[in-house]
């Protein structure tokens, strides 16, 4: 991870990974961001079906070692708070394989907690508020 900052008070957080193969094709996004004084810019990512199969191998890959509450967030921000259609047959191919690319059983059981069952959070409608 690392930290850009080009002579101004904002840090852009930048994660590069060399050994993830990208399954489906990636997607220019413009990023807007909220700062006035900042330009709106064009990223290349991933889809946001890859970035929530990654996310959940990783928490398959995690929960044995280490659980990451960043991937559970980011989980939850994309499936739960902004409300992203991400299921389907193409999702389950695309968890799957990333899964296999890892040897790892894509077994979504196993992302079970008696903790988190009790938790329960009001979904916020997608959009503006």
């Amino acid at each position: 991870m690392a930290e850009l900052n080009s002579d101004g008070p904002h840090p852009v957080r930048v994660h590069l990974t060399f050994d993830e193969p990208l399954l489906g094709p990636a997607e220019i996004r413009t990023v807007e961001p909220p700062c006035a004084d900042l330009d709106p810019f064009r990223i290349t990512a991933y889809s946001l079906r890859e970035m929530v199969a990654e996310k959940l191998r990783a928490l398959l890959q995690q929960q044995e070692t280490w659980p990451r509450p960043r991937d559970l967030h980011d989980l939850w921000f994309i499936i739960c708070d902004r409300a992203a259609p991400v299921g389907g047959e193409e999702m389950r191919r695309l968890f799957q394989r990333k899964c296999e690319i890892r040897r790892i059983e894509p077994d979504v059981s196993r992302l079970t907690s008696e903790t988190l069952g009790s938790v329960s959070s009001p979904r916020r409608p997608a959009g503006p508020e």
